[in-house]
């Protein structure tokens, strides 16, 4: 399903949230949701406040049921998010409540892979663009006037035989022989640890580097 399609109320108002751990114990605010591909986000309508809510960081997305409140009646959704919060949302409309219940699930809990957002952006430059051509690393490091003396290209990643998950482009002092260098890499990958590799990462350029 397309993002625009699973998006039947992109913008709700009137919507009554309550948040925290406990959110029936807190004070409600009154505001307008509005729904993305990535995130939901309520506006308070006194203060413009905003809360956001990526998709990913939810854990469940419960319809509660009608909540009273004086004379109005509202639907309400309870989110519950990976960080320990909750969101308790009181939406006026039932047709609205069960459109953002339907789309809060369906980019949280994605059946497929290709339903994620990474797979439905449509980028508005020339698709035959090599991505990964964006950032050059060997150009921002010769902004740090690296290599020299002190800092060298070390090629023991080059092929991403010795740890698929860390870059090929790796930058190490100079004094560190090769062996050294892919010795240290093996063993921490083979044991699962924090790889600890010391890398230029910023240069004062008030100082020589």
């Amino acid at each position: 399903m397309d993002s625009a399609d699973a998006i039947k109320s992109p913008r709700v108002d009137e919507v009554r949230m309550y948040k925290g751990i406990n959110p029936k114990n807190s004070k409600a605010q009154v505001g307008t949701l509005h729904l993305t591909a990535t995130h939901g986000i309520f506006v308070d309508t006194k203060t413009r406040q905003e809360t956001y809510v990526l998709y990913m960081t939810i854990h469940s997305v419960k319809k509660k049921g009608v909540v009273k409140k004086g004379k109005k009646e509202y639907t309400s959704i309870e989110i519950h998010g990976k960080d320990f919060q909750i969101l308790l949302l009181l939406i006026p409309r039932a047709i609205d409540a069960l459109h953002v219940f339907e789309s809060l699930n369906h980019f949280s809990f994605p059946e497929k892979l290709e339903d994620l957002y990474a797979f439905q952006y449509q980028p508005d430059y020339d698709s035959d663009v090599d991505g990964w051509k964006f950032y050059d690393v060997e150009a921002e490091y010769g902004r740090f006037r690296v290599p020299n003396d002190k800092w060298v290209l070390s090629r023991v990643n080059f092929k991403y035989e010795l740890c698929p998950t860390y870059t090929k482009y790796i930058y190490e002092p100079a004094s560190l022989k090769p062996s050294t260098i892919a010795g240290e890499y093996a063993v921490q990958c083979r044991s699962n640890s924090l790889i600890k590799v010391a890398v230029p990462n910023w240069p004062n350029p008030h100082l020589p580097f």
